[in-house]
């Protein structure tokens, strides 16, 4: 075509249009809220420790782990938050139980443990919102360990 030809494009809000509104930017609490186990994978990435050995002055020598501080501190950020997570984190057990890397299985099995122990009213509440049970985790839990001690 050439440009007597071309017809001039209308701009935004022409012909008594209003021009579409931007759509709002998505949170995290939206996210975790539409995807059940994103607070469990979240978690999972976000979960570390180290093992720290000290010697001591009089010859002693003492073992730990130290845990990363950056699950604890998302999990800080709010009642509500701190729920969806727990939540997200108890949804996201099977998957971590069915992984190929059984060390995952162990890794997120003390994660649960210490998520559980250290924010016992949000674990306690997000019962009432999970997909996989306690029991179900726990059973798929167990068999990644024999099947790892027995060498499958």
């Amino acid at each position: 075509p050439t440009s007597d030809d071309a017809s001039p494009t209308p701009a935004p809000g022409a012909a008594g249009k209003a021009p579409a509104a931007a759509p709002e930017p998505a949170d995290l609490m939206q996210a975790v809220q539409a995807v059940p186990d994103l607070g469990g994978q979240l978690a999972s990435l976000l979960w570390g420790a180290t093992a720290v050995e000290r010697t001591w002055g009089s010859g002693l020598i003492t073992r730990s782990r130290e845990v990363f501080p950056d699950l604890g501190e998302l999990l800080l950020s709010g009642k509500a938050a701190r729920l969806a997570f727990v939540a997200g984190i108890k949804e996201y057990r099977r998957a971590a139980h069915d992984s190929a890397d059984p060390m995952m299985s162990v890794s997120y099995d003390r994660l649960c443990c210490n998520v559980q122990r250290a924010c016992r009213a949000a674990w306690a509440a997000s019962r009432a919102m999970r997909r996989c049970s306690t029991e179900d985790s726990d059973g798929r839990f167990v068999a990644r360990l024999l099947e790892m001690h027995m060498g499958r």
